[in-house]
């Protein structure tokens, strides 16, 4: 099957890829789908590209107002730059009239509600009634960073989860957007499969140094002290959240020397000293705070204080280490 152009743009997540092909092909597009996975993998510019072929399935000049933002049956729905949540009136005043209204152009009318993870209690109860009688030319992408909508909506939608992307596919993308290899490949390391997240740590500038400060913030958190904990969090301020995927590397740079005694199995190799360092760790302990900082990393992107997260994640490494 020849790939559509508009998805020859996507790295990996092939599996979905060929899915929504297939259902565009055959005429089966699901009237709601929800892709769920971490922030910066690719599921926006997944649905864009499903709502380029459908409002271009029968209008070739979509591509036109496509490209100008002007297209009148593309709809994207954001929580309010003021707003913690998105709230009923975005689901009321805005989706709703909306979808009301028949096509324009083509055959759809696409609608992409953006952080649907973000939806209020009253947003989520609004939009399950839309979705339960959809108008026959309404096609609803719901976009969540966690899976935390309730089990009524999920079951109204197609759910379609995003893996995070092989760390050479985010080198790729990373140079396709101007950023060197040699940055590229530590942006890619600290991502964790997010390009979004990659782009970011790219675009800091001394890199190296706060590569340097990541891990003595870990050396210091190995000494047994309460204080040290609070004092990493204050350091942690200006940069908090790539020193804590830093931080995070570091650890899991430990366990695997821990595991295998073997420079070339660390993802930083100027981690070395440290590993060494800190060969006696324990493995399980190591393995259970980092899962610890993986939930607590998901915190900066939401209305929480960066300083309450640092403090959480100090403590995280601390107990990492003892």
């Amino acid at each position: 099957m020849k790939r559509v152009d508009e998805f020859t743009k996507i790295k990996g997540h092939h599996d979905i890829i060929d899915m929504l092909e297939r259902a565009v092909q055959e005429g089966r597009v699901s009237h709601a789908y929800l892709f769920t996975g971490p922030g910066g993998i690719g599921k926006m510019k997944t649905a864009k590209a499903l709502a380029s072929v459908l409002l271009q399935s029968g209008d070739p000049e979509a591509g036109l107002f496509l490209q100008s933002g002007t297209h009148p049956d593309w709809l994207i729905i954001e929580k309010e730059e003021n707003r913690s949540r998105i709230g009923i009136e975005l689901i009321t005043r805005t989706m709703e009239p909306w979808l009301a209204l028949k096509p324009f152009r083509g055959d759809y009318r696409v609608v992409l509600l953006h952080d649907a993870h973000l939806l209020s209690e009253a947003a989520g109860n609004a939009l399950l009634k839309v979705l339960e009688e959809p108008p026959p030319y309404a096609v609803i992408i719901l976009i969540a960073d966690q899976l935390s909508l309730s089990e009524t909506i999920q079951s109204r939608c197609q759910l379609l989860r995003f893996a995070p992307l092989a760390e050479h596919l985010v080198v790729e993308c990373l140079k396709d957007l101007g950023v060197d290899e040699k940055t590229a490949q530590r942006a890619a390391a600290l991502g964790q499969g997010s390009v979004g997240q990659a782009l970011q740590f790219a675009s800091e500038e001394g890199l190296a140094g706060l590569w340097d400060k990541a891990r003595q913030l870990v050396a210091e958190l190995e000494q047994d002290a309460p204080v040290h904990a609070l004092l990493a969090a204050e350091k942690m301020e200006e940069h908090s959240e790539l020193l804590c995927a830093m931080m995070e590397t570091v650890l899991r740079d430990v366990l695997l020397y821990r595991l295998t005694e073997k420079q070339d199995s660390l993802q930083q190799p100027d981690n070395i000293k440290l590993a060494r360092a800190l060969s006696k760790t324990d493995p399980a302990r190591i393995m259970e705070q980092l899962n610890a900082i993986a939930r607590l990393k998901r915190l900066y992107r939401l209305n929480v204080s960066p300083l309450l997260i640092n403090i959480q994640v100090a403590y995280a490494v601390r107990e990492a280490l003892k």
